[in-house]
């Protein structure tokens, strides 16, 4: 599969615009959407090139669990593409918000629960929690993809009705 392709995929064929501005049945109204796309072998080579980037994008424990998977790369190259999703959907470009700032939990959120699979969590710092408030944002909701060789996240930023 091609970065195309799992955009794609990850898009399900709807745009921002179908999607920002929307009011769901529960209660939600939908602020903005991000998808980003990462190749995992090009993020493993800049890793190795620059390894302070580390520090600069992950948090301890990001970095701790990501690791202690099966596919290390995979999952931090995962874990960057919602970081870089959450600014999209928050338009606030990536000098708008700390990266660590954003930080994806695999807590409670990434198990199996009573209705089936649900989603990591993202945490948030402080200068996410202003982007956040700047645009009415009160939850970012993040999905996660990934294959061989790419990795993909959507990051949906809501707000409740009143």
């Amino acid at each position: 599969m091609n970065l195309d392709a799992l955009a794609a995929s990850l898009l399900a064929g709807l745009s921002e615009s179908d999607v920002a501005g929307a009011r769901t049945n529960d209660g939600v109204d939908v602020v903005g959407v991000g998808v980003d796309v990462v190749d995992v072998a090009r993020f493993v080579r800049v890793i190795e090139r620059t390894p302070l980037l580390i520090g600069r994008v992950f948090t301890v424990a990001e970095w701790d669990d990501c690791r202690s998977q099966p596919f290390p790369a995979s999952h931090a190259a995962q874990r960057f593409a919602a970081k870089e999703a959450a600014l999209k959907a928050l338009g606030c470009g990536i000098f708008g918000v700390r990266l660590r700032d954003l930080e994806v939990t695999s807590g409670p959120g990434v198990v199996d629960g009573p209705d089936g699979p649900s989603h990591p969590l993202m945490m948030v710092g402080p200068s996410a929690k202003l982007a956040m408030t700047a645009r009415g944002v009160e939850t970012l909701v993040v999905h996660l993809a990934h294959t061989e060789g790419l990795a993909g996240a959507v990051v949906v930023a809501v707000r409740h009705q009143v």
